[in-house]
C-alpha cells in the first residue's frame, strides 16, 4: 500500500466516523479531500501526464522513469474507489441518494473483492491497469471493510434496508447471496486449483466449473424453495391466526356493551364499536373519521379533547367521569384511556373504553340520600340504636343510646352487651345472646343494663339477628327503650287496680252495711221515741242510735274518690266539718302527733259536699302523719280571706275574690322543690314500694276544684308543709243541713207512699217509720210488684220511695214505668252504695232525689216533705 493510499484511506475512514459522530461540516471536507485526490490521480492514468502530485507526497529513489509511472503512485483502481467513495459519503451522510450511494459502495467492494481474488487466483492483472498500478493486497483488504462500513451506515434507507429487512426479498437475499458468492469462489478456486495441478486442461475445468455451478445454484435454489414453500405455509397459518383473532377482537367490540374507540393524534376517531355508535346516536359510518367537536356540544368536546391531549402528550393512562351532551341526550360516562404506541413506542393516538354510568349514578345518589336519612332517623330517633358484629362488640350508637346509658359513641365502640348490664344478669344474657345468634327473631326482652355513672335502669329492646345471603350470623340490630318511668307506672297501676278491687269490695260491703245500719238506727230511733224522757233504757238506746251514726260515717270513709258517687253539695259550716272529723282524725294520727285546731268564729259558709271535706281532712292528716316518724303536730285551722289583686298575681292559683281559707300544717320533714312540683300528680309518691298509691294529695286537688276552689303548698326541707285550701265564701247564709248527734222532733206528713225495697228488715222499717209520720204506706219488695200493686191501687199514690240497686227491674226502671201510668207520681231514690253503681242505674243526675242509706226517720221525713213540696 504506497503512502498517499493510506492518507486516503484515513481521510476517508474520518469522514465516516465524523458522519456517524454528527460532525458533517467536518466529514464533508475528509470526503472531499479524498475525492479529490483520487480525482488528481486517475487523471494523471488517463492522459498520461505526470502532475507530480505523487512525488509532492512520497518520493521513490528507485524509481525507474523508462518503466512506467512514479512508484509512488496509488493504482488507478484505488483512485477510482477513493473517488467515488468521497460523494458517496457525503451523500449518505445527508439522507439524499443513499441508494445511489450504497451502490456505489458495493462496486467498489466488489472490485476489491476481485483483486483479493486475483492475489488468491495468481492473476494480478486482473486488479492492474499496467505493471506498476495493480492494487495492493491490503489496499483490497481495506477497501471491502470501508465498502462495509458505508453499506451499514444507513441500514434503513436503499437497497441495503430491503437485504436486512423483513420482507420475502431480504429473506431471499440473505439466504441466496453468502451461498452463491460462497460457493462461486471455491468452486473457481478448485477448479484453477486442479487446472495448476496439471489434472486437466483449462477447458475441462470451465466445463468442470460450469456443471458444479449448476448443481451448486440448483440445490441453492431448492432449498430456497422447500424454505419459501413452509416460509408461506407458516405466514398463511400466521394470517388464518390474525384473522381469527381479529374476529375474536370484533366480536368482543361489537358484543361489548361499553363504548371502545380508537382515535388518532388530531383527536379523528379511527375505530368505534356499536356500542360508540348508540352512545353518540349516530352510525359507526357518520362518527369514523370525525372529531369530537362534530358529535358533542362545544363545551363537552373541548373537555374531551384536552383530556385525550393529556394523556398522549403524558403517555399515561387515565379514567374518571365524562358528563356529555350528544344527540340531544345528556348522560355520565366513567371513560379509561390509554396512549396508542406504533411498534416503536410512539404514540400516534389513543384508545379508549366509556361506560355510560348515568343510571348508576343515579341509583348511587338514591342509595346515598336513602342512607342518608336513615342515617338522620337513627340519629334523631326516641329509640336507642345499637349495632353489633359477629362477636357482640358495639359498631354503631346512636345519640339516644348516648342519652339513655350516658356513654358517648366513642366510648361504646368496642364494647359488648356484658359491658351494659349488672354483674347478676350475665345469666339471663348469655341466653338471650345464644337465641339471637341462633336467629330468633322474636329474642326481644326487657332487663336492667347499667348506665355510665352507675345507674340500674329498665330497657325493653327489641332485636334483629343479621345474617348474610348463606344464613351465616354477621351481627345484631338493637332497638331499646327506656321503660323504667313505665315500670314504675305499671306497678302503680297494680296498685291502683288492688285499691280498686278493694274499693269494689268496700262498696258491696257498705251497701249490706248501710242496710244493717238503717235498720239498727231506725228502730233505735223508734224506741228512743217511744220511751218517756226518764226512763232509764233511754241511756243504753241513745248510745246504739249513736254508734249506728258513726258507723254511717266511717262507712262512707271507706269509699275512695276514685270512683263517681252522687254528690251532695249544701251550704255547710267548714268549723262543724272539722269539729267532726277530729276524732276520727286523731285515731288516724296516733298517740304520737299532736291535733290542734284553731277555728275562727263566725265563719262563712262555702257550698261542698260535707264528706269530701272530711275526705280532704283525712287524706292531708294521713299524709302529715306519714312525715312525722318520730311525731309532732298537726294544726288545722279556718279563717275568712279577701284575696285582692295584688295577691292574686303572687298566688297565681288564687282568682280575686273572699274566700274561706282551710290551713292543714306539720312540723315533719317537709319537700324538696322537685317534689313540690309533682306532689298533686297522681301516682306520684316519695313512699316505697307497697306503702303509697300517690292518689292521696291528687284526690285532695280534684275535691277542691270540684268545690270551685283552690289549693297551695307551702313546704321547707326540715321545716314541715303547710297546705292551704281557699273555698268560695257563699255568706253567712245558715247551713241547709244539720249533723246534730241527738234525735230531732220528726217533720211529719200526709199521703200514699208506695215503698219497693228488696230487703225486708230496711222495707219492714221504712214502712214503720212513714206511718209514724202520718202516711199511708204501700210496699213491694221488687219492681213487678211494684207495678202490679200501683195498678191494683185504687186510689191516688203521692211518692214512690224506691231503692236504685235491685234484682230483675231497677229502681229507675221501676221509676219510668210507674210514670207512664201515673205521671203524677213523684219520685224518692234511696240507695245503700255510694259508687259508680247509682251513676250506671241512671241516678247521678242533679234533678233526682236522692237519699243515702242509711237514713233517719228524721232524714227520710225531710226528705218526703222536699220532694212533695215540689209541686
Amino acid at each position: 500500500m504506497k503512502f498517499n493510499t493510506a492518507i486516503g484511506f484515513f481521510a476517508l475512514g474520518a469522514a465516516l466516523r465524523l458522519s456517524v459522530a454528527g460532525a458533517g461540516r467536518a466529514a464533508a471536507v475528509c470526503a472531499l479531500f479524498t475525492a479529490l485526490s483520487g480525482l488528481a490521480v486517475g487523471s494523471q492514468f488517463v492522459t498520461g501526464w505526470n502532475l507530480g502530485i505523487d512525488e509532492l507526497i512520497t518520493r521513490d529513489r528507485f524509481a525507474v522513469p523508462a518503466l512506467g509511472p512514479p512508484p509512488g503512485r496509488m493504482a488507478f483502481t484505488t483512485a477510482i474507489n477513493f473517488l467515488a467513495l468521497g460523494p458517496a459519503l457525503i451523500a449518505l451522510h445527508r439522507n439524499r441518494g443513499v441508494a445511489t450511494a450504497q451502490l456505489v459502495a458495493f462496486v467498489t467492494g466488489l472490485v476489491s473483492v476481485l483483486s483479493l481474488l486475483s492475489y488468491l487466483a495468481g492473476e494480478k492483472s486482473v486488479s492492474a491497469y499496467n505493471p506498476y498500478t495493480s492494487m495492493a493486497l491490503p489496499t483490497a483488504f481495506a477497501f471491502v471493510v470501508l465498502a462495509t462500513g458505508f453499506l451499514s451506515y444507513r441500514p434503513d434507507s436503499g437497497p441495503v434496508s430491503v437485504l436486512l429487512g423483513d420482507g420475502l426479498g431480504g429473506y431471499l437475499a440473505r439466504r441466496l447471496v453468502p451461498g452463491v458468492v460462497g460457493a462461486t469462489i471455491g468452486l473457481a478456486w478448485l477448479v484453477l486449483a486442479g487446472t495448476w495441478a496439471g489434472y486437466y486442461q483449462p477447458a475441462f475445468g470451465i466445463v468442470l466449473f460450469a456443471a458444479l455451478e449448476v448443481v451448486v445454484l440448483g440445490t441453492v435454489v431448492w432449498a430456497t424453495v422447500r424454505v419459501l414453500d413452509w416460509t408461506d405455509l407458516v405466514r398463511r397459518r400466521a394470517e388464518r391466526d390474525l384473522q381469527a383473532s381479529n374476529e375474536l377482537l370484533r366480536s368482543v367490540t361489537e358484543g361489548i356493551t361499553d363504548a371502545v374507540f380508537v382515535k388518532d393524534r388530531a383527536g379523528r376517531y379511527l375505530l368505534c364499536n356499536p356500542a360508540t355508535a348508540r352512545f353518540l346516536g349516530r352510525s359507526a359510518d357518520e362518527v369514523l373519521g370525525r372529531d369530537d367537536t362534530a358529535l358533542f356540544t362545544p363545551d363537552g368536546a373541548e373537555q374531551v379533547m384536552a383530556r385525550d391531549r393529556r394523556v398522549m402528550g403524558t403517555g399515561t393512562p387515565e379514567t374518571e367521569e365524562e358528563t356529555l351532551t350528544a344527540a340531544g341526550v345528556t348522560r355520565t360516562y366513567l371513560a379509561t384511556k390509554v396512549p396508542y404506541r406504533d411498534k416503536d413506542g410512539n404514540v400516534i393516538g389513543l384508545i379508549g373504553i366509556s361506560r355510560d354510568v348515568t343510571e348508576v349514578l343515579r341509583v348511587a345518589a338514591e342509595r346515598d340520600a336513602l342512607l342518608a336519612r336513615l342515617q338522620l332517623h337513627i340519629a334523631r330517633m326516641p329509640l336507642s340504636y345499637v349495632l353489633f358484629d359477629a362477636d357482640f362488640h358495639v359498631t354503631d350508637w346512636n345519640p339516644a343510646a348516648e342519652r339513655a346509658l350516658g356513654y358517648a359513641r366513642a366510648e361504646a365502640l368496642g364494647k359488648t352487651p356484658f359491658d351494659l348490664i349488672p354483674p347478676g344478669a350475665r345469666e339471663r344474657t348469655d341466653a338471650l345472646l345464644a337465641r339471637i345468634r341462633a336467629g330468633d327473631m322474636a329474642a326481644h326482652a326487657v332487663h336492667e343494663n347499667r348506665t355510665r355513672d352507675g345507674r340500674t335502669v329498665t330497657f325493653e329492646w327489641f332485636n334483629t339477628p343479621l345474617t348474610d345471603a348463606g344464613g351465616r350470623f354477621t351481627g345484631l340490630l338493637c332497638l331499646g327503650q327506656d321503660v323504667t318511668h313505665r315500670a314504675v307506672l305499671e306497678e302503680q297501676f297494680r296498685q291502683a287496680q288492688k285499691m280498686e278491687a278493694v274499693g269494689q269490695l268496700a262498696a258491696g260491703v257498705a251497701h249490706d252495711f248501710n242496710n244493717l245500719l238503717t235498720v239498727i238506727s231506725g228502730y233505735s230511733l223508734l224506741v228512743l221515741s217511744s220511751l218517756p224522757v226518764l226512763d232509764p233504757n233511754r241511756g243504753p238506746i241513745r248510745e246504739i242510735y249513736q254508734a249506728g251514726e258513726r258507723a254511717a260515717l266511717l262507712t262512707r270513709q271507706l269509699l275512695t274518690f276514685s270512683r263517681k258517687e252522687v254528690v251532695e253539695p249544701t251550704v255547710l259550716d267548714l268549723n262543724a266539718v272539722v269539729d267532726g272529723a277530729c276524732k276520727m282524725l286523731k285515731r288516724l294520727i296516733g298517740e304520737d302527733v299532736r291535733l290542734e285546731t284553731a277555728l275562727t268564729p263566725g265563719l262563712d259558709r262555702v257550698r261542698a259536699d260535707a264528706g269530701h271535706l272530711e275526705q280532704v281532712l283525712v287524706n292531708l292528716a294521713v299524709n302529715a302523719r306519714d312525715a312525722m316518724p318520730t311525731g309532732g303536730q298537726l294544726t288545722v285551722s279556718t279563717a275568712n280571706v279577701d284575696v285582692d289583686a295584688a295577691s292574686a298575681r303572687v298566688q297565681a292559683e288564687v282568682a280575686p275574690g273572699r274566700y274561706v281559707l282551710l290551713v292543714v300544717s306539720d312540723t315533719g320533714t317537709g319537700m324538696t322543690e322537685e317534689v313540690k312540683a309533682r306532689v298533686f300528680e297522681p301516682f306520684f309518691t316519695t313512699k316505697g314500694v307497697g306503702k303509697g298509691t300517690g292518689l292521696g294529695l291528687a284526690t285532695v286537688f280534684g275535691i277542691v276544684r270540684r268545690s270551685d276552689g283552690c289549693v297551695t303548698v307551702h313546704s321547707e326541707v326540715g321545716r314541715g308543709t303547710t297546705f292551704q285550701i281557699y273555698l268560695p265564701s257563699v255568706g253567712c247564709a245558715a247551713p241547709a243541713d244539720s249533723r246534730s248527734t241527738a234525735p230531732q222532733p220528726l217533720p211529719t206528713g200526709s199521703g200514699t207512699v208506695l215503698v219497693v225495697e228488696d230487703d225486708d228488715q230496711v222495707r219492714g222499717l221504712t214502712r214503720l217509720t212513714l206511718e209514724s209520720l202520718g202516711y199511708a204506706v204501700i210496699e213491694a219488695p221488687d219492681g213487678k210488684e211494684a207495678l202490679r200493686a200501683c195498678k191494683a191501687h185504687p186510689g191516688p199514690i203521692d211518692v214512690l220511695v224506691t231503692d236504685v240497686v235491685m234484682p230483675g227491674l231497677s229502681g229507675r226502671q221501676v221509676a219510668e214505668q210507674l210514670g207512664q201510668i201515673r205521671p203524677e207520681v213523684k219520685v224518692l231514690y234511696v240507695s245503700g252504695y255510694t259508687d259508680d253503681a247509682v251513676v250506671r242505674h241512671g241516678v247521678f243526675q242533679a234533678d233526682v232525689a236522692f237519699l243515702q242509706k242509711p237514713f233517719t226517720a228524721a232524714s227520710l221525713g225531710a226528705k218526703l216533705r222536699e220532694v212533695l213540696s215540689e209541686r
